[in-house]
């Protein structure tokens, strides 16, 4: 089998690629979807110049995430969104590759989880708050569901103050710049300056080996950015 990977840049989900194993085990994250019917989701990618055709066969065993659920059907899924999936190729013809999907996500309508380190700028009195990261400015929504812990308890809302440092988990709109909390927790403020140092910069690496962030990192692993799953 073939093995082909891109990196290109998506405007809304990332990126969009494709990698086909020599065991026939397919991941692709980003095709376009074409059509959907009869259990079957017809998508496209787009590498280069080449363009390459899926059709994407669904069983009860395939694990469907769309619209906000991860028990989803394919009339969750519909033409113009984009999608990635995993599975094994059952047979190619040309630029059209059939695949036994064991899973799909609708990138459009059930986004992954990004989970984000800033510092409270402002609050507001809706349940949302400012959040600068890095040489961002971000808007964090919350909602009823939010869980917001602060020195390993659970807090309300309203104890959020401006200058508090945190870390935001929950799903982002279109652009990134809005993003609807599903967990937000308080960084101990009381750290000395090396640890507050430390969560500058690269907070993927730091979050993930879990020394900073007060003791942030397993939190983190668990909604680890950027990564299909």
């Amino acid at each position: 089998m073939p093995l082909a990977a891109s990196a290109d840049t998506l405007g809304v989900n990332g990126a969009t690629g494709v990698v086909i194993s020599p065991n026939g085990i397919v991941r692709v994250i980003g095709a376009d979807v074409t059509a959907v019917s009869n259990g079957i989701v017809n998508a496209a990618t787009t590498i280069g110049s080449t363009v390459i055709n899926w059709i994407v066969n669904i069983s009860a065993a395939t694990k469907i995430g769309a619209n906000g659920s991860a028990n989803a059907t394919t009339t969750d899924i519909t033409a113009g969104d984009k999608v990635s999936f995993a599975g094994t190729v059952s047979s190619s013809i040309g630029s059209t590759i059939t695949v036994a999907a064991s899973k799909i996500r609708d990138m459009t309508t059930f986004p992954k989880a990004h989970v984000v380190p800033g510092t409270i700028t402002s609050i507001g009195s809706n349940g949302s708050f400012t959040l600068s990261h890095g040489d961002s400015t971000l808007t964090v929504n919350t909602t009823a569901s939010t869980t917001i812990v602060a020195d390993g308890a659970t807090t309300a809302f309203s104890s959020l103050e401006t200058g508090d440092r945190v870390l935001v988990a929950g799903t982002a709109n279109a652009d990134g710049s809005v993003i609807t909390a599903s967990k937000i927790v308080v960084k101990d403020n009381n750290k000395d300056k090396d640890d507050d140092d430390d969560d500058r910069g690269d907070h993927g690496k730091r979050a993930s080996n879990g020394k900073n962030f007060g003791g942030f990192g397993g939190f983190f692993a668990r909604f680890h950015l950027g990564k299909d799953d």
